[in-house]
């Protein structure tokens, strides 16, 4: 599950936003949302792990 989420961290982490497209600074502050939460379920897990 942790390898799951750093890949889509590293994901997100190249992505590029194209501010000029519509809907495009709401998709970016979803992504950044998401790779947050990604980093606070990482931190969790971790937090459980033996």
């Amino acid at each position: 599950m942790i390898d799951d989420l750093l890949e889509l961290i590293t994901a997100l982490d190249r992505r590029v936003p194209r501010l000029e497209a519509t809907g495009e600074i709401d998709i970016a502050s979803d992504a950044a949302r998401l790779r947050d939460k990604a980093l606070e379920r990482i931190a969790a897990l971790r937090t459980l792990a033996p």
